[in-house]
């Protein structure tokens, strides 16, 4: 997928430019670094924002593996706590 928002999107080093689909294996090293280190800020930001509700994660995938399926009001029922990251506003059911 960066790869992709990189080269075919136009979201790269090269703006808003298409160069088509991009063989992995056919990069130049300075490439192949630039998108390993998006990738890994991507991990780090995903870790970063998931690590302070791990046990809800737990509690949800052990529901959903019980249940198989949640809809909109469930998913929004087991985020009700969870800070949104503008601002303390709990997430609503509507």
């Amino acid at each position: 997928m960066v790869l992709a928002m990189d080269f075919e999107l136009g979201l790269g080093t090269f703006g808003n430019g298409w160069f088509g689909p991009q063989d992995p294996a056919q990069l130049a090293e300075p490439d192949r670094k630039r998108l390993r280190e998006k990738l890994d800020y991507a991990e780090d930001h995903a870790r970063a924002l998931l690590y302070p509700h791990q046990r809800l994660l737990q509690d949800m995938a052990a529901a959903l593996v019980r249940e198989r399926e949640f809809d909109a009001k469930a998913v929004r029922s087991w985020l009700r706590d969870v800070p949104r990251k503008n601002g303390p506003e709990q997430v609503l059911d509507q």
